[in-house]
């Protein structure tokens, strides 16, 4: 899959995880000065698993979804969900996505170990898509936006779907 990027606070969160910047912090109050990517494990809200992404601290269930994207996501520069101009036609919801291991090669790929459909639709697009973000939240504006990618144009009817298929999206690591 060409025309993939690494979103800032990706970028950001992988540094700093691998800096030793972003140690997690067992609590109940959120760290005072925390860097994005950084965990924080919420003792007063049943241990909850939150990540801060860079101006707050998000619920992060360790699941990771694609989102389709009408406008380049990179132009903005998108660095949070609600930058992301996503597809907002009936039918339409983002779709949890799992990844192969990471490879012991160099550098180290992972990519989406199935296919991945949207829809069907329940009306028109109005506008195509040809980017997909991928983020950590399954719906609405909170979460991370982590990695971004352009896929060729594609815009469905009423009752048709777009899929794309298992090894499409590919991270890679140097």
């Amino acid at each position: 899959m060409a025309g993939g990027q690494v979103a800032q606070v990706g970028a950001q969160m992988m540094l700093n995880h691998l800096l030793g910047n972003a140690a997690p912090v067992v609590s109940a109050t959120a760290p005072a000065i925390p860097v994005p990517g950084q965990w924080w494990i919420n003792t007063s809200s049943g241990n909850s698993v939150n990540q801060y992404n860079g101006t707050a601290w998000v619920v992060d269930s360790g699941n990771r979804y694609l989102a389709l994207l009408t406008a380049d996501p990179t132009l903005l520069p998108a660095v949070l969900i609600s930058d992301l101009a996503e597809v907002t036609t009936p039918g339409y919801s983002r779709q949890l996505v799992t990844w192969s291991d990471a490879s012991s090669a160099y550098p180290s790929v992972s990519d989406n170990s199935g296919n991945v459909t949207w829809g069907p639709f329940t009306a028109n697009m109005a506008v195509g898509t040809q980017w997909v973000a991928l983020v950590t939240a399954a719906s609405g504006l909170t979460g991370l936006l982590l990695y971004t990618w352009t896929v060729g144009l594609q815009q469905v009817n009423t009752s048709e779907s777009i899929q794309l298929a298992a090894t499409e999206f590919t991270l890679a690591q140097a």
